[in-house]
């Protein structure tokens, strides 16, 4: 695994990894764990609709904050918490999110670092997007992507070693593009120290899957996190007595990943992903998402408009967590269709 996941463009530690039976999984997993009923997370809008429900199966109160061009409004999400607004968590789909298609930029993952530990919440992010992805300059060592939240996390964890920890943004315009921080040691020490005396876990769990990688029946997955964190899942009760999960299938992809079975194969889903793509959207990009505006009909009266003609859509508003938002929206995914299909279907 270690070996494998360098094609995100970083060391990945094997004491930093704990395998689960995919995505789902880990989300519940990290529910039982780390959250109580009651609890709230925070998740954008619009955001995977199947979360959602694991996150009121475990009695959470759902919380959104709206995403645009760029995915999460971090800025928007700062006001919250000025408000008051304490969540346990932060979930996300930071690369080619689902179902926007966007990505979050660099700057923004690091503004999320920083106010989790200054405000004290996990950040549960979902990127099992993140290896699939078909620009050229991201076939291999990182890319062109930016660093997924982990690595941010790390990153941002070592430049607060060297005295830049908490900095303090100040708008500089409303655009959140612009942005700068300036050191604030007191401040910063003070969020460490409660932090640290706090027993709220803090930081970042990245989760991910061989799901969209390498074949969808498999369920077998990873949760990345700090070895503090992971200890919480590794050491509960039946993972011990099971000394572990999905042991025949970790030795089957096990096989995939020496003999070079896995990165052959994610090569070859990028190249076929690619002009599918270009043919669905007019133009070049990234992700199996496609989140569009409709005009002069809302989704809830389309969906059974399509299913007559067997056309697959996902209503918007399920992607939002009361479903009163997005219906003028679509998720499509281009995934299971061929290029010929996908200009039949566009034309």
């Amino acid at each position: 695994m270690t070996v494998y996941l360098k094609r995100y463009g970083d060391e990945v530690r094997k004491e930093h990894l704990f395998v689960t039976n995919g995505v789902s999984h880990a989300i519940d997993m990290i529910c039982t764990t780390f959250l109580s009923a009651g609890d709230t997370v925070v998740v954008e809008s619009p955001t995977y609709f199947l979360a959602t429900n694991i996150f009121k199966d475990h009695g959470l109160d759902v919380q959104s904050v709206p995403g645009d061009g760029n995915g999460l409004c971090v800025d928007a999400l700062e006001e919250r918490l000025l408000d008051g607004l304490r969540p346990r968590m932060v979930y996300l789909v930071p690369t080619h999110g689902n179902p926007s298609g966007k990505t979050l930029p660099a700057e923004r993952r690091l503004r999320l670092v920083h106010l989790a530990h200054q405000y004290q919440f996990l950040i549960l992010a979902d990127e099992v997007y993140h290896l699939l992805d078909w620009t050229p300059a991201a076939a291999h060592n990182g890319g062109g992507r930016p660093p997924r939240m982990v690595a941010m996390e790390a990153s941002s964890r070592a430049l607060d070693s060297g005295g830049a920890v908490g900095n303090k943004r100040q708008r500089q315009t409303e655009s959140d593009e612009d942005e700068a921080y300036n050191s604030e040691p007191a401040v910063l020490a003070a969020a460490e120290e409660e932090r640290r005396s706090s027993k709220a876990p803090v930081g970042v769990l990245g989760v991910s899957s061989f799901t969209k990688i390498l074949a969808p029946g498999l369920r077998l997955g990873w949760v990345e996190a700090r070895p503090e964190l992971l200890k919480s899942l590794t050491g509960k009760g039946y993972i011990v007595s099971g000394g572990g999960v999905a042991p025949f299938v970790s030795e089957v992809v096990t096989e995939a990943l020496q003999g070079g079975g896995q990165d052959r194969h994610l090569d070859l889903l990028c190249d076929e992903y690619r002009p599918v793509w270009v043919a669905a959207t007019k133009r070049s990009g990234r992700g199996p998402m496609g989140w569009r505006a409709l005009q002069g009909i809302t989704a809830t009266d389309l969906l059974p408009v399509a299913k007559k003609h067997e056309v697959a859509l996902l209503p918007g508003g399920r992607c939002c967590p009361d479903g009163t938002l997005h219906d003028s929206h679509i998720r499509l995914c281009f995934a299971y269709l061929s290029e010929s299909e996908i200009k039949e279907g566009v034309s």
